[in-house]
């Protein structure tokens, strides 16, 4: 959307940029989630879930972070060029977060298909006292 963007782009001619930004947004999510869980124990998938939320959270805060920086660096509000000159800017940062997220995921390790799935343990008892009948109400 960055490359086309200019004062006098009309709302109609970003609905398909904007659809193809969305489909990949809806791509990726399932694919790190199915990454962060498939990579531990059945057992560890709650604190997975907590790594990633709190993964996820960094990294939007990041993301804006930078992409604002980009925009400010390069354009302001005080023209309709000067915005969509920020908003290229901004826009180019943020494709090239995540291109260099998407090689960094090509270094990821993979289970392989022979690797035996994960049992889950069976749970210990929390105590061993046996109390015979009658005993202990």
């Amino acid at each position: 959307m960055g490359l086309i963007a200019r004062p006098d782009l009309l709302y109609a001619q970003m609905i398909i940029p904007m659809i193809a930004a969305g489909a990949g947004f809806a791509m990726a999510i399932p694919v790190v989630q199915k990454s962060a869980f498939g990579a531990v124990d059945p057992e560890d998938i709650g604190k997975a879930s907590g790594t990633l939320s709190m993964i996820r959270q960094l990294g939007g805060a990041f993301g804006i972070a930078t992409t604002v920086a980009a925009f400010g660096h390069v354009g302001s509000r005080a023209t309709p060029q000067a915005f969509c000159d920020g908003y290229r800017a901004a826009s180019s940062v943020a494709a090239l977060l995540s291109f260099v997220g998407a090689i960094a995921g090509l270094w990821l390790p993979s289970r392989s298909a022979t690797a035996p799935i994960p049992t889950r343990r069976k749970p210990e008892p929390a105590l061993d006292v046996v109390l015979s009948p009658g005993e202990g109400t």
